[in-house]
C-alpha cells in the first residue's frame, strides 16, 4: 500500500510540474509548447483553471498573429485578461498545484494569418466557455470570455458577461 501511495503522489507531483512548465512556457512566449503541455495535463485534470489557461494561450496566439497582419491598424487597446496560476484538483483532499517566440511564421500570407487568428480566437472562446460552464462564478474565465467575444465583435456576449460579473 505504501508503495502504491508513493507512486500515486509521485505522479501527482510530476503532473504539478507539467502545469508549472506550461505556465512558464506561456510566460516566455512559447504558446504552442504551452498548449501542448497543458493539453497533456488536461487529460488527467480537466477543470476551470486549465480551460481558462488554454483559452488564454490560444488568445495570445491569435493576438500575436493579428499583430503580424495588422501592424499599424491592429488593436488600439486590449482588455486585461487573467491567467490562473493555481489549479485545484477535486477529489484529492484539496490538493493545489502551483505552477521568445510567439510561434507564428512571419512568412505566412495575410489570408492564412487571418484564418489562424480566427481559428485561435474561436478556440479561446470555446475554452473560456468550458471554464465558465464548469464554474459560472469563476471571474477570471468570465472576464476572459468577454474579452475574446469582444475581439470577435460579439458586443452582446460581452455585455452579458459583464452583467453576470456584477451579480
Amino acid at each position: 500500500r505504501k508503495r502504491l501511495a508513493a507512486a500515486y503522489f509521485r505522479r501527482i507531483s510530476s503532473d504539478a510540474e507539467l502545469f508549472a512548465i506550461a505556465l512558464r512556457l506561456y510566460q516566455m512566449g512559447y504558446y504552442f509548447e504551452a498548449i501542448e503541455a497543458l493539453e497533456e495535463f488536461r487529460q488527467r485534470y480537466p477543470g476551470r483553471e486549465v480551460f481558462n489557461n488554454l483559452g488564454l494561450f490560444h488568445l495570445r496566439l491569435a493576438l500575436g498573429c493579428r499583430s503580424r497582419y495588422e501592424p499599424e491598424g491592429g488593436l488600439s487597446f486590449q482588455r486585461s485578461v487573467v491567467a490562473s496560476p493555481v489549479v485545484e484538483i477535486k477529489g484529492l483532499g484539496g490538493l493545489t498545484l502551483r505552477g521568445g517566440s510567439e510561434g507564428v511564421e512571419t512568412s505566412l500570407d495575410r489570408k492564412k494569418l487571418q484564418s489562424f487568428y480566427r481559428e485561435n480566437l474561436q478556440r479561446a472562446v470555446d475554452y473560456f466557455s468550458e471554464a465558465v460552464e464548469s464554474d459560472p462564478e469563476y471571474p477570471q474565465a468570465r472576464n476572459n470570455l468577454g474579452c475574446a467575444q469582444d475581439l470577435q465583435g460579439d458586443g452582446y456576449g460581452l455585455a452579458v458577461n459583464d452583467a453576470l460579473a456584477d451579480d
